[in-house]
């Protein structure tokens, strides 16, 4: 073997185990906790926004700078992030009844819940009505439709209603989790929360909106 090519091969050598080792360390810091509530400039959708470090679940989201998605963990009824006092509500293995998790993304073509909800989930409703927690309208899918077991509560009368998915964690049980997005000028935001926090869906819808203000998101 030549020189030339030991010294080609050495390099790709220290290449590969150079991107092993970054990828090692990318992964570990990506779930690495924070509980510091300092806001990093992070920028969305062309958006820039100041959000507590300790909201953001991952670190590779925490860099300052453009995003292509923000993961948010946030305790409920304070919508904040992860402090050392409120830790062990954060680690639940199961999901917490007092977390709510939200994700921010680049607003692309497309329907949010309230556009969703006359376009497509009314096309496939089935049985009747009921009055569902805190005042939200209920209906079943069909299996046909894709939602198999899942449920729609949406808020009635109004022209852009609350509209929330809900979810089995396991096929065949009730629904456990939600799911509520809306459109916010550049950024689409999406909160999936514990059904058991439904009934306070009002308080959650304006809680979120003004935190999202602060962080500099347009609201409705």
């Amino acid at each position: 073997m030549s020189p030339r090519l030991r010294a080609v091969i050495g390099l790709v050598v220290v290449a590969l185990a150079a991107a092993v080792v970054a990828v090692l360390l990318r992964d570990d810091g990506r779930t690495a906790t924070e509980t510091s509530p300092e806001p990093v400039r992070l920028v969305v959708g062309g958006r820039p926004l100041m959000i507590p470090r300790n909201a953001v679940r991952f670190a590779d989201q925490r860099v300052p700078g453009p995003q292509t998605r923000i993961d948010l963990a946030l305790s409920w009824p304070e919508l904040e992030g992860r402090t050392e006092a409120t830790a062990a509500r954060f680690d639940t293995p199961d999901y917490a009844r007092d977390i709510v998790h939200l994700t921010l993304r680049p607003r692309h073509e497309g329907a949010d819940g309230a556009a969703r909800l006359a376009t497509v989930y009314a096309r496939f409703f089935i049985g009747e009505p009921w009055e569902g927690p805190g005042g939200l309208q209920g209906r079943r899918l069909a299996p046909k439709s894709g939602y198999s077991d899942e449920e729609i509560f949406f808020e009635t009368g109004v022209v852009r209603p609350f509209v929330a998915r809900c979810f089995p964690l396991v096929p065949g049980e009730p629904a456990a989790m939600c799911l509520s997005d809306a459109l916010h000028g550049a950024i689409s935001a999406e909160l999936r929360f514990p059904k058991a926090l439904l009934g306070d869906w009002r308080a959650l819808d304006a809680a979120l909106e003004g935190r999202l203000a602060g962080w500099g998101i347009e609201t409705r």
